[in-house]
């Protein structure tokens, strides 16, 4: 992933994750929860072609120092399409449960905090939906 986006000037990357992190303003530190919600892109497990278009993942957190730049966390999910191959710090993976449990996973890693997650994955052949949810802890 690249180092900065082009419009950011004071990121900084997480090298095991490649997700840019920002600055949180001082003056709103305290009390301030953030929560991203972005679309899981389709087709990451190679097997079952799930999840379908319509899918979600929200990371909710307190932030200390910084918060994460949501278009690194975009890019980051493409990454799981066709599974995730593993970078010699995370793991290979390519099962729903186990994808949003690391994306959560790499996100309070880069931030150093706490992330609640919640998944709404669409399943293919009208298999229904699988909510996920949990938290992870910065290792």
């Amino acid at each position: 992933m690249d180092k900065k986006c082009s419009f950011i000037t004071d990121a900084t990357t997480h090298e095991e994750s490649g997700l840019l992190t920002m600055p949180v303003s001082e003056r709103l530190i305290w009390g301030r929860t953030v929560a991203h919600t972005v679309p899981l892109p389709p087709k990451c497990c190679p097997v079952s072609d799930n999840p379908i278009e319509g899918s979600t993942i929200t990371l909710e957190y307190q932030p200390g120092a910084h918060t994460l730049e949501v278009y690194s966390l975009t890019k980051l999910l493409q990454l799981f399409v066709g599974g995730f191959a593993g970078n010699g710090y995370y793991p290979p993976e390519r099962n729903m449960e186990g994808m949003v449990e690391l994306i959560a996973q790499m996100a309070a890693d880069a931030l150093k905090c706490p992330v609640t997650f919640t998944s709404h994955v669409l399943l293919t052949k009208n298999c229904g939906t699988m909510k996920i949810s949990g938290v992870a802890r910065p290792r």
